[in-house]
């Protein structure tokens, strides 16, 4: 089954200590869409369920996440490689249970709700939609002032050459 598609129970999941991977095409994340210039590639992605390692044993779920996308430049709308190697925890909390105070231990580490119909594609595009930056942008930039006009060109040349006496 494509991950896109699959849908698990995450407890169960979980208790069972099961695992799903497989890769993940860009273009399947409409969510993520109108961040991107290209669509292409795929993301190799693994979601493995278990028990957290520390005294607690509460149920995790641990996504790892790895591929290119090619985002939008928000500077010079051009394409701009943003490399994907995310590994993050997903403690899983059951309905009606109490949420933990601590539920952000570290950085690689979140609470979600677990239910019995969790999309694992949903929650592969929700962590890839927390890891993008919110302006993207190259460290330089050729804007069109550097592919060859005058830096002291005034943008409004064209206009006084068309004034009429």
């Amino acid at each position: 089954m494509r991950l896109m598609q699959m849908v698990i129970d995450g407890l169960e999941f979980a208790r069972r200590d099961n695992r799903a991977c497989g890769q993940l095409a860009v273009a399947e994340l409409q969510r993520v869409a109108e961040f991107l210039v290209s669509a292409k590639g795929e993301l190799d992605c693994e979601v493995r369920g278990g028990q957290s390692e520390d005294d607690r044993g509460h149920f995790e779920l641990r996504l790892k996440i790895k591929g290119e996308l090619q985002l939008r430049c928000q500077r010079c709308l051009g394409a701009l490689r943003f490399p994907l190697n995310l590994n993050k925890r997903l403690r899983l909390v059951g309905p009606g249970a109490e949420w933990p105070e601590d539920n952000v231990e570290d950085e690689g580490s979140d609470a979600v709700e677990a239910s019995g119909e969790m999309g694992v594609g949903s929650l592969i595009e929700d962590e890839v939609l927390l890891a993008l930056p919110i302006s993207p942008r190259h460290e330089t930039c050729n804007t069109p002032q550097q592919q060859g006009t005058k830096q002291d060109a005034s943008p409004f040349a064209v206009l006084r050459n068309l004034k009429t006496d």
